[in-house]
């Protein structure tokens, strides 16, 4: 199904396929790759990789008494985390420099 989704953003569609088969290379293109760039965004920084790469990062912060040490590395991973997948599905059809420079000195000092 892959292939016949790479096939489809090349502009071409494969002998053979079926509308059940575009469908669902259209779920996929739209899952997997970046409306305005059309690059293909890291798994866990995908909406859909949200919940199953996050889990990690919720368990931390849950342990009981935490140091610390543990309690900012957790909100450190979590910040992370939610700056990854902001950045990874921004809206790249107008990019400000500018702002995005803004934006990361600000994350980085005031998180």
């Amino acid at each position: 199904m892959l292939v016949i989704t790479i096939a489809i953003i090349a502009g071409h569609i494969p002998p053979g396929t079926t509308n059940k088969d575009l469908w669902e290379a259209q779920k996929l293109k739209q899952a997997m790759f970046h409306p305005d760039t059309g690059e293909k965004i890291f798994a866990p920084f995908r909406m859909s990789g949200y919940v199953p790469f996050g889990w990690i990062t919720v368990t931390g912060m849950l342990l009981p008494n935490p140091s610390w040490p543990t309690l900012i590395f957790w909100q450190w991973m979590n910040q992370s985390h939610n700056a990854c997948v902001n950045y990874a599905n921004r809206n790249a059809t107008n990019v400000s420099y500018f702002l995005l420079g803004v934006q990361i000195i600000m994350d980085v000092f005031c998180f």
